[in-house]
């Protein structure tokens, strides 16, 4: 009877340790977004390079599909897919995505401050947790259509990469490039319609000509 009870005992134990077993190895995949990298100030037409750091908490391989989605959280506006690809995260660890050119378009974002969630989604995998974050969205029709002083010339490419051309009647004097802090990254006489703008970083700028009478105009413009 002993050896009955001994033997039930152990096939008890037994079916036990491969139920837990089965169960762990054969759990769902569970993703979640722990940090994303996000400038303060996003304008529109930019490129900006994001990094998603998602984590598998779970005790399976995810080995899969994935999307990450972002999605402005006080409209009813459609997710921004960030990232879509096909790779691996191991049992209970972190891997860092890097997403290196991505454009913040308005069909997604609203002028202003934007309160936003991301999340992951995985094939075969479930999402356990988001992340909530936020930036200031800058529309270029704020930036290329703001207010303009003094005489009539036009700015063009308007966003600009390397050059710039100014276009009007009687353009002479100095011309002065600064930006959103008032520092001053461009001061030259005006000597032709050309100016080069490859040295100054990505971001909105004033362009300001004073003519010979000091008399001043000025123009924004969005470097690319």
């Amino acid at each position: 009877m002993k050896r009955i009870y001994q033997a039930g005992f152990f096939l008890l134990i037994t079916g036990l340790l491969f139920f837990a077993s089965h169960h762990t190895y054969s759990q769902q995949p569970s993703l979640s977004v722990v940090s994303i990298s996000l400038p303060d100030t996003i304008y529109e037409g930019l490129q900006y390079q994001v990094s998603v750091v998602i984590s598998n908490s779970s005790n399976s391989l995810f080995n899969d599909s994935l999307y990450v989605l972002m999605q402005e959280d006080t409209t009813a506006s459609n997710p921004d897919t960030l990232l879509i690809t096909f790779d691996s995260i191991s049992a209970g660890t972190l891997k860092t995505f890097l997403i290196p050119n991505h454009f913040f378009t308005q069909q997604h974002y609203k002028a202003g401050g934007n309160t936003v969630v991301v999340w992951p989604v995985g094939k075969n995998a479930a999402t356990i947790d988001s992340l909530q974050t936020g930036f200031f969205y800058v529309l270029f029709n704020t930036i290329a259509k703001g207010p303009e002083s003094g005489q009539n010339f036009d700015l063009y490419p308007n966003p600009a990469r390397d050059v710039m051309y100014m276009e009007g009647k009687n353009l002479a004097g100095y011309v002065r490039i600064f930006d959103l802090e008032g520092r001053t990254v461009y001061d030259r006489p005006f000597t032709g319609r050309m100016i080069y703008t490859g040295d100054l970083t990505r971001g909105v700028y004033f362009l300001e000509l004073r003519d010979n009478r000091n008399k001043k105009s000025t123009r924004r413009f969005l470097k690319l």
